[in-house]
């Protein structure tokens, strides 16, 4: 919840922008590596929640790092 108090402090706040945006970048290559190797990512709902919600957002999703034009397929 705190991290998500971030994210709405970072609105208004332009200090907070780019620690929220260096955690949610973090939050998103580990849940990324979870994937890639196929491991159970049950025992962290709120931070796969957080993901999800993130993966929601269309530039968000475009910078995947397996949207890119050279990921390998």
């Amino acid at each position: 919840m705190r991290g998500l108090a971030l994210i709405h402090a970072a609105g208004t706040h332009p200090l907070l922008v780019p620690k929220v945006r260096q955690h949610l970048t973090r939050l998103a290559s580990h849940l990324l590596a979870f994937m890639f190797f196929k491991l159970d990512a049950s025992a962290y709902p709120m931070a796969v929640a957080i993901n999800q919600r993130l993966q929601a957002l269309p530039a968000f999703a475009a910078s995947h790092p397996l949207q890119q034009p050279d990921a390998p397929r």
